[in-house]
């Protein structure tokens, strides 16, 4: 069962590398120049909401969402399987019941659509259909049962 206090921040990774041109495992395929600079947005943010606790998927781009806010807040990123990209939708929804406290989860897409899928089961208002971009950040908020997305910063394409 939700604990009825918990406020989940999702976040969807920031920019990275593109995958067809990446050499080298997925999982290590790391933020870009927007992503990094996504990153240090998604932390500004974060600071105003104020998790006490960050979970993300093992995947490099996805950690390094985290870790400006981290290095700024001196919160620890602590790594879980089920917001790999491809978990399962049990794993999913068994780790969102579990959580209390405002906990920030920095994942993939897939798994966005999962948790977007299990607000509207536990009934928070949000469209079943709705989309992250990457750097996007959706709040959800059992207690308050509100749902609010924070759309990813814009950033600008670095200069060539």
């Amino acid at each position: 069962m939700t604990h009825a206090d918990a406020t989940i921040i999702l976040v969807r990774h920031a920019l990275a590398g593109s995958r067809s041109r990446w050499v080298g495992p997925d999982i290590m395929r790391p933020l870009d120049g927007r992503g990094e600079r996504q990153a240090r947005a998604v932390a500004a943010t974060l600071q105003g909401l104020a998790p006490d606790r960050l979970l993300t998927s093992p995947y490099v781009r996805c950690i390094d969402t985290l870790e400006p806010f981290a290095t700024s807040s001196g919160l620890d990123i602590q790594v879980h399987d089920a917001l790999n990209e491809g978990a399962s939708a049990t794993d999913v929804e068994t780790l969102l019941e579990s959580l209390d406290g405002r906990v920030a989860l920095s994942t993939h897409g897939d798994i966005c659509k999962l948790a977007i899928s299990w607000a509207n089961r536990i009934g928070l208002p949000i469209p079943p259909d709705a989309e992250t971009e990457k750097g996007a950040i959706w709040i959800l908020d059992r207690g308050a049962n509100l749902a609010e997305l924070v759309p990813a910063p814009v950033v600008a394409p670095e200069q060539v």
